[in-house]
Protein backbone atom coordinates (compact mmCIF):
# COMPACT_ATOMS: atom_id res chain seq x y z
CA UNK A 1 0.00 0.00 0.00
CA UNK A 2 1.05 3.35 -0.65
CA UNK A 3 1.64 5.23 2.21
CA UNK A 4 0.73 8.57 1.04
CA UNK A 5 -2.86 7.10 -0.20
CA UNK A 6 -5.83 5.68 1.77
CA UNK A 7 -7.00 2.21 0.78
CA UNK A 8 -10.26 4.35 0.35
CA UNK A 9 -8.45 7.16 -1.24
CA UNK A 10 -6.94 4.46 -4.03
CA UNK A 11 -10.46 3.21 -4.64
CA UNK A 12 -11.91 6.41 -5.46
CA UNK A 13 -9.00 7.17 -7.73
CA UNK A 14 -9.36 3.72 -9.67
CA UNK A 15 -12.70 3.89 -10.17
CA UNK A 16 -12.46 7.37 -11.60
CA UNK A 17 -9.58 6.30 -14.08
CA UNK A 18 -7.18 8.38 -12.37
CA UNK A 19 -3.53 7.36 -11.88
CA UNK A 20 -1.75 6.99 -8.66
CA UNK A 21 0.44 10.13 -8.00
CA UNK A 22 3.75 9.18 -6.62
CA UNK A 23 6.56 11.41 -5.61
CA UNK A 24 9.35 11.01 -8.02
CA UNK A 25 12.95 10.46 -6.49
CA UNK A 26 15.33 13.13 -5.49
CA UNK A 27 17.27 13.79 -8.77
CA UNK A 28 20.96 13.60 -8.03
CA UNK A 29 22.34 16.90 -7.67
CA UNK A 30 24.94 18.32 -10.34
CA UNK A 31 25.65 21.45 -10.77
CA UNK A 32 27.22 22.85 -14.25
CA UNK A 33 29.60 25.60 -15.25
CA UNK A 34 30.50 27.22 -18.42
CA UNK A 35 34.26 28.24 -18.85
CA UNK A 36 35.46 29.20 -22.08
CA UNK A 37 34.53 26.54 -24.16
CA UNK A 38 34.59 24.03 -21.57
CA UNK A 39 32.21 22.50 -19.66
CA UNK A 40 32.17 21.99 -15.98
CA UNK A 41 30.13 19.12 -13.97
CA UNK A 42 29.96 17.77 -10.36
CA UNK A 43 27.97 16.95 -7.72
CA UNK A 44 28.84 19.46 -5.67
CA UNK A 45 29.13 23.59 -6.17
CA UNK A 46 32.59 25.03 -7.26
CA UNK A 47 33.99 26.70 -4.06
CA UNK A 48 33.85 30.28 -3.83
CA UNK A 49 37.42 30.93 -3.33
CA UNK A 50 39.20 28.83 -5.36
CA UNK A 51 42.04 27.32 -5.17
CA UNK A 52 45.08 29.30 -7.05
CA UNK A 53 46.28 26.39 -9.60
CA UNK A 54 42.12 26.45 -10.82
CA UNK A 55 42.53 30.71 -10.86
CA UNK A 56 45.72 30.25 -13.07
CA UNK A 57 43.67 28.26 -15.23
CA UNK A 58 40.77 30.36 -15.36
CA UNK A 59 43.53 32.98 -16.12
CA UNK A 60 44.78 30.88 -19.29
CA UNK A 61 41.40 29.85 -20.52
CA UNK A 62 40.31 33.95 -20.21
CA UNK A 63 37.14 33.60 -17.94
CA UNK A 64 35.87 32.77 -14.77
CA UNK A 65 33.19 29.85 -14.45
CA UNK A 66 29.91 30.96 -14.67
CA UNK A 67 26.87 28.60 -13.75
CA UNK A 68 24.70 27.55 -16.81
CA UNK A 69 21.97 24.59 -17.35
CA UNK A 70 22.68 22.32 -20.02
CA UNK A 71 20.25 19.44 -20.50
CA UNK A 72 23.22 16.87 -22.39
CA UNK A 73 26.73 16.77 -21.67
CA UNK A 74 29.14 17.72 -24.51
CA UNK A 75 32.90 16.05 -25.71
CA UNK A 76 33.95 19.40 -23.90
CA UNK A 77 32.78 18.18 -20.54
CA UNK A 78 35.12 17.92 -17.71
CA UNK A 79 34.19 16.49 -14.18
CA UNK A 80 35.67 18.66 -11.43
CA UNK A 81 34.37 16.43 -8.09
CA UNK A 82 37.71 15.24 -7.18
CA UNK A 83 40.34 18.57 -8.43
CA UNK A 84 39.56 20.16 -5.05
CA UNK A 85 40.25 17.69 -2.66
CA UNK A 86 43.95 18.02 -2.77
CA UNK A 87 46.41 19.67 -4.31
CA UNK A 88 46.46 18.71 -7.99
CA UNK A 89 49.47 16.16 -9.03
CA UNK A 90 52.09 16.21 -11.71
CA UNK A 91 49.82 13.44 -13.22
CA UNK A 92 46.79 15.48 -12.93
CA UNK A 93 47.98 18.34 -14.74
CA UNK A 94 49.25 16.51 -17.61
CA UNK A 95 46.06 14.20 -17.84
CA UNK A 96 43.65 17.72 -18.17
CA UNK A 97 46.03 19.80 -19.93
CA UNK A 98 46.56 16.87 -22.45
CA UNK A 99 42.88 16.81 -22.67
CA UNK A 100 42.32 20.61 -23.29
CA UNK A 101 44.38 20.28 -25.65
CA UNK A 102 42.56 18.07 -27.95
CA UNK A 103 39.09 19.39 -27.22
Amino acid sequence: MNAQWTSQQMQALAAMNIPLWEKAPEPKGQYFYKLGSYHLVGETQLPVELPQWFNDFCLCVGERPVAVKITELSDNCLNYDTWFDNLPTADFKKALWQRLNHA
